[in-house]
């Protein structure tokens, strides 16, 4: 029902769990899974991004992001582009405001949608020795549950790869792809 559980709790009627991107409710005979709008709402209220007594990086910035719709975030060298992606997602907080995720806060909430929320940084986080493969590999190493099993990995690398449009890249160096190839991966990366 939107709070986070630790520990065991009893369920009733009616009640919802949230776990990553499944939605189900809880009925007489059993559970039942909750068909969601696809896409996420992202509602900004009032973010202030304090770094010092005297600096105040975002102003009481309000915004809203509907499900599926594309928004640029432009602005000059140090204007706060960044900070605000970073209190976005999640990664970190603005010191005031709230940040909503489909009309539950993001910071309160922040696990049940850490799987759903994602950017590619203006910076590549990768090692450009790696293959493209080995590199969505290492990280889907890192970010799936850790009973996932080889083949199941091997099967999502694949999709990515595929989804990206990056199969036939594969066995190259990362360092060896044009930029926006090299985005690419960055973006797979996240998918994972």
């Amino acid at each position: 029902n939107g709070e986070p559980v630790k520990g065991m709790m009893w369920l009733k009627p009616g009640d919802q769990i949230h776990i990553a991107k499944f939605r189900l409710v809880f009925a007489q005979d059993g559970l039942q899974q909750l068909d969601l709008p696809y896409g996420l709402r992202l509602d900004v209220l009032h973010l202030q991004k304090w770094v010092s007594k005297d600096k105040n990086i975002l102003q009481d910035i309000s915004l809203s992001i509907l499900p599926r719709e594309v928004v640029a975030l432009v602005g000059v060298s140090g204007a706060g582009k960044s900070t605000l992606l970073d209190a976005l997602n999640g990664f970190r907080p603005a010191t005031q405001g709230r940040v909503l995720v489909n009309g539950q806060d993001l910071y309160q909430n922040y696990g049940a949608f850490r799987s759903e929320l994602g950017y590619v940084p203006q910076d590549d986080i990768m090692h450009r020795e790696l293959t493209v493969y080995k590199a969505l590999d290492y990280a889907a190493h890192l970010r799936m549950p850790a009973d996932t099993s080889p083949a199941e990995r091997q099967r999502r690398v694949a999709e990515v790869l595929n989804e990206l449009g990056l199969a036939d890249r594969k066995d190259l160096p990362i360092e060896k792809l044009s930029g926006g190839q090299r985005k690419r991966v960055s973006i797979g990366i996240e998918l994972i």
